[in-house]
């Protein structure tokens, strides 16, 4: 059709006219452009992780190696038996001990086999 490509040719013409008096504005545009695709990805990711899928990003896996320079925030973290016989996990976040939460024994005797 016609006025489709007249459409798509003004279109055009309209980028090439902005790009020659601002080059630089293509920077933005895909600054832009970037930033979005990142936020559809994580929704996309949210719903993946939900159906136990791998996620497309890997700043969204819970699974994936840490960087060099990354740290893990949580830090001795451990099923312990209580002096009630009970068993409970303990960890610190960020240098902040979290104190004790009662976990089952069945969770407990699972981390025991795997640890």
């Amino acid at each position: 059709d016609s006025k489709v490509t007249d459409n798509s040719a003004a279109y055009l013409d309209s980028w090439i006219s902005v790009l020659k008096q601002e080059p630089k504005f293509i920077v933005s545009v895909m600054a832009d452009v970037n930033k979005s695709s990142e936020m559809i990805l994580d929704h996309v990711d949210k719903q993946r992780l939900a159906l136990n899928e791998q996620p497309y990003l890997t700043k969204n896996d819970p699974f994936a190696p840490l960087g060099e320079n990354e740290e893990v925030p949580f830090k001795n973290a451990a099923i312990v038996k209580t002096k009630s016989g009970d068993y409970a996990i303990r960890a610190s976040y960020d240098g902040v001990e979290l104190g004790l939460k009662k976990v089952s024994k069945d969770t407990a005797k699972t981390y025991f086999q795997l640890t």
